[in-house]
């Protein structure tokens, strides 16, 4: 059986570790938060498939490529992952690093919230990499 590929989530000049944040969740469990789907796919340019937006001649901010057959698959009771990016002594802002086919699932399907877990920065520390990128 071949070894299963590392997960990361790359947002340059960093990547991070997807596996190490499951990790680390599951020796410090926590409560989960409820994410406003609607809100954080509108952010995330999961809102529409690519060819909606298209149509609408609009480009999302962000986005997600995601599989749009994959994302209908999904188990959307495992919860999303944010991160704290802020600076020190900044209020916390947050970006989701894992969960972008469960978010598109939920649209696709009328879902309004999620599940999700959130990091501190201290914990966004631990699975962050620099990784330079050509």
């Amino acid at each position: 059986m071949a070894a299963k590929e590392k997960q990361y989530f790359h947002a340059p000049p960093f990547r991070y570790d997807i596996d190490a944040a499951w990790r680390l969740i599951e020796r410090s469990p926590r409560e989960t938060h409820r994410i406003k789907v609607s809100e954080w796919a509108r952010a995330l340019g999961l809102a529409k498939t690519p060819e909606e937006y298209q149509a609408d001649g609009k480009i999302p901010l962000v986005n997600y490529n995601v599989d749009e057959e994959y994302a209908k698959t999904v188990d959307i009771s495992k919860p999303l992952i944010f991160v704290d990016v802020s600076g020190k002594g900044e209020e916390a802002t947050y970006i989701m690093i894992d969960g972008g086919h469960r978010l598109r699932r939920a649209v696709i399907e009328g879902v309004e919230e999620l599940p999700g877990y959130a990091l501190d920065k201290a914990e966004a520390a631990l699975i962050r990499e620099v990784k330079f990128y050509r």
